[in-house]
């Protein structure tokens, strides 16, 4: 690896719609959602260590067929929505573009029992 050693985490584990949480050393370490609402109107991890916290903002590019792709959907008929962990404001950009409902705050098992209710 370039510039560095990747650093020796151990006791990682995964929480469906919370992130990725492990132990470096004696402290604990995770890539998770963020715990405060510091950026509310984008997409963000937030970085622990210890004590400190680190906000990682980003951005999700709306891929370039997705418009076509949903127009093509419709005249079958299906319930087409974004079923998404994001904050809804951070959702809206997309729904308006592809013309879709956006459900945003949702964990893994919401969406699931979403998906089932579509049945």
């Amino acid at each position: 690896m370039d510039g560095g050693e990747a650093a020796a985490i151990e006791n990682v584990r995964e929480v469906a719609g919370e992130g990725v949480f492990s132990r470096h050393g004696h402290e604990d370490v995770s890539l998770a959602r963020p715990r405060s609402l510091i950026n509310l109107f984008g997409l963000a991890s937030e970085y622990r260590r210890g004590d400190h916290a680190t906000l990682l903002s980003f951005a999700d590019a709306l891929r370039p067929d997705a418009i076509d792709v949903v127009g093509d959907l419709r005249p079958d008929g299906l319930a087409i929505l974004i079923a998404s962990g994001d904050r809804p404001e951070a959702l809206e950009d997309v729904a308006r573009a592809t013309g879709t409902t956006a459900i945003g705050h949702l964990r893994p098992a919401d969406k699931l029992a979403l998906i089932e209710r579509q049945k």
